[in-house]
């Protein structure tokens, strides 16, 4: 028998080197550790358009297909042939030579220069104002932001403003805690001013066997109403609960309709200050 070795190797360009060397030359041209120190802006160059200070880009060899030499040639664009000027066009032409056209007025040179003054100026006092200094102040006389009070509700960490919680006293330590409103002080002050409305006193009735209550025999009428209420309504109270027999509901309905009278004759009296009453005898 016979062994043959083979030896079995890797297939590498001779090109390899080269290619390597080429990438890290296009690499290493971008980058850069930037200036050493870097210039500031002048105060008169603050928040303007294009003062940003860029580090200029290094300028990389391309591919060859975009070298100006390797560029395909553009199609020219086809010259437009100019027709023969009329009579007309050309004394057009030459009014709008000799300024009798309609134009826009040139600026003069002395609009120029006031022009010119002004953006001076503008700029000076820019450069004249100490951003530095005013940033330091507002920074000084600012009052700090005050955290927004908040409560705990779970173990999560779960948080609720703790102003519209309920849980702090809030209400009775406003100012018009425990005071007449304004607008009530004003109406107070507006009807005094005008004076007591007079009291109209009801004329005595000419008709016979009619005659008005006096106050006192009122107010007595009043209280014996309210005392009958009241112990027609203690034994309203001391009644039972289980009513079950017909005696007990008809006692029961009595008993209310009784009430509801006794409350109507009393709101009568209360709202009423004068109160007529006819006798019949007299009348007859």
């Amino acid at each position: 028998m016979f062994y043959t070795t083979i030896n079995l190797f890797r297939y590498i360009s001779k090109y390899r080197p080269k290619i390597v060397k080429e990438e890290k030359k296009n690499k290493e041209c971008h980058k850069t550790l930037g200036y050493a120190q870097v210039p500031l802006p002048k105060p008169c160059e603050f928040l303007r358009k294009n003062t940003r200070i860029v580090p200029p880009r290094p300028v990389t060899v391309g591919p060859k297909c975009c070298l100006p030499c390797r560029r395909p040639c553009l199609p020219s664009c086809p010259v437009e042939k100019k027709e023969p000027s009329s009579d007309k066009t050309k004394a057009w032409e030459e009014g709008w030579k000799k300024g009798q056209g309609k134009r826009y007025p040139c600026p003069s040179t002395n609009e120029k220069e006031t022009e010119e003054a002004k953006k001076q100026a503008s700029a000076a006092k820019v450069c004249a104002k100490n951003f530095a200094l005013e940033n330091i102040r507002k920074v000084v006389h600012s009052v700090p932001r005050q955290p927004v009070p908040k409560y705990v509700d779970s173990h999560r960490g779960h948080s609720q403003s703790l102003l519209r919680s309920g849980l702090l006293p809030i209400y009775i330590h406003k100012k018009t805690y425990g005071k007449v409103p304004g607008y009530i002080v004003c109406r107070k002050s507006s009807v005094g001013s005008m004076g007591a409305p007079p009291v109209c006193q009801a004329p005595v009735p000419a008709t016979p066997g009619v005659y008005v209550i006096p106050e006192e025999e009122r107010q007595a009428l009043l209280e014996g109403l309210r005392k009958n209420w009241n112990e027609l309504q203690t034994a309203y109270q001391h009644m039972p609960i289980l009513i079950d027999t017909m005696h007990k509901r008809a006692r029961k309905e009595r008993m209310e309709k009784e009430l509801r009278r006794l409350e109507l004759n009393i709101s009568t009296l209360e709202r009423h200050n004068q109160i007529y009453v006819v006798d019949d005898a007299l009348c007859a």
